[in-house]
């Protein structure tokens, strides 16, 4: 079931799953037994659900999604953020096996560059504060009307 967000709904309480009191890694037949249960709890009294009540046709809705149609199964179990069985230890150990394969050694070789600006890629361009500015005296300037001044100038014969 889609969630439908309204001010003031928490739609998590509209999940299938909460329509039918169980958790996510419920098997089939109790779904079925849960279900049946729940049905003949309603022909004698209401049960809430949110805001409103809970009805034999949202019972029988959900139990039919969650046994028969594997999208909206798998849809649930991604609100309900379902944690999968782990018999025996088997997950935790295969998740340290990835972990484990997944580590670079230390000793890894650097990359051979066929064009050493091929570097320039990998690298963030340098900040303003990559280079120094030189200071005024370092460029050598003269003051207007000085004899080196005078030998670069221009004599147009008129």
């Amino acid at each position: 079931m889609p969630l439908k967000w309204e001010r003031g709904m928490n739609p998590y309480l509209h999940t299938y799953f909460a329509r039918l009191r169980i958790g996510p890694n419920v098997p089939a037949a109790q779904i079925a037994q849960q279900a049946r249960q729940l049905k003949q709890l309603l022909k004698t009294r209401e049960i809430p659900l949110g805001d409103g009540k809970l009805d034999e046709h949202a019972v029988s809705e959900a139990a039919t999604k969650l046994m028969r149609d594997p999208p909206a199964l798998a849809e649930e179990l991604l609100l309900a953020h379902a944690l999968p069985r782990d018999e025996g230890g088997k997950l935790k150990k295969t998740c340290d096996d990835l972990r484990q394969i997944a580590t670079l050694p230390e000793d890894r070789q650097p990359l051979p560059l066929a064009h050493q600006l091929g570097i320039f890629w990998f690298v963030p361009p340098p900040g303003p504060d990559a280079a120094a500015l030189p200071a005024w005296e370092d460029f050598a300037l003269v003051p207007a009307g000085a004899d080196q001044d005078i030998a670069l100038d221009i004599v147009f014969d008129s």
